[in-house]
């Protein structure tokens, strides 16, 4: 363990005002002495191999997968991110830490908040909740994390999800096909707005509500794709007591009879 001393006021954590902290020969974790507060460094830099000796580098490449990269968080999840996503959600993060250092423990939250407007700019809406299930994170650390994004990114505070943004998702965990999503929008607008149980409920409730409603309107579709309210609550998360509930809302807003 080697001990570094850093002169007063130049380095020192965030949430700390302590400047005596310990690391590692191999890592780049710190540790304040004082109260035992973490910080951890990615590493962003290539890698440089030299092929002969003397001989200026010949190949440069990314770093490894180690722990202390946006590569290494993602393995650490056992997530296959595409190289576009993982880039956007890398440069993001290090606009984010480029002023502060950003401790161990808080180091995923940041990622998961890159990780959700990255998302959201592709048009391929998650929701928080799902990213946090994504990543094994509980909800303290992705809000912690979103806090951090909104105070580098300000205009993603005005950002918001709507039921209709996150149809196309939805509808490809359940494998309906693109064909029907202009008419499950149409229905999800008009009905997210259409009662107090419908406008109390999450953006992802009142999708997936809609979607059962519409195979609900269309049995030969539901019964094509093999899907019964239990497998499609496995598919999109909300119980089958909730969707029940607002899809008998909705057949008696638009006063239907249908088979739940």
């Amino acid at each position: 363990m080697a001990e570094v001393m850093y002169d007063e006021g130049t380095d020192t954590f965030d949430d700390c005002e302590h400047v005596y902290v310990t690391c590692t020969d191999k890592s780049n974790l710190e540790i304040c002495k004082h109260c035992g507060l973490e910080r951890e460094e990615f590493d962003f830099n290539p890698e440089w191999k030299y092929f002969t000796p003397g001989k200026d580098a010949s190949r440069c490449h990314g770093s490894s997968l180690r722990e202390n990269t946006i590569a290494g968080v993602f393995k650490e999840c056992n997530l296959d991110i595409s190289q576009a996503i993982a880039l956007e959600v890398e440069k993001k993060f290090k606009e984010i830490s480029k002023n502060s250092m950003t401790r161990s423990q808080g180091r995923k939250g940041i990622v998961a908040a890159c990780l959700y407007h990255t998302y959201r700019e592709m048009n391929a809406i998650r929701t928080t909740e799902y990213i946090c299930k994504l990543m094994g994170l509980d909800m303290k650390s992705m809000s912690t994390g979103m806090q951090r994004y909104n105070e580098t990114f300000p205009e993603a505070r005005n950002c918001y999800t709507k039921p209709q943004d996150l149809l196309i998702w939805l509808m490809e965990l359940v494998g309906l096909e693109k064909e029907h999503y202009d008419k499950l929008k149409t229905l999800t607008i008009m009905l997210s707005e259409s009662t107090t149980r419908f406008k109390r409920s999450t953006p992802q409730t009142v999708a997936t509500s809609v979607i059962y409603f519409y195979l609900c309107l269309n049995p030969a579709l539901k019964e094509r794709l093999k899907i019964t309210k239990e497998t499609f609550c496995e598919k999109v998360s909300p119980s089958p007591v909730t969707i029940t509930k607002l899809v008998e809302e909705a057949a008696r807003v638009t006063g239907v009879i249908i088979s739940i």
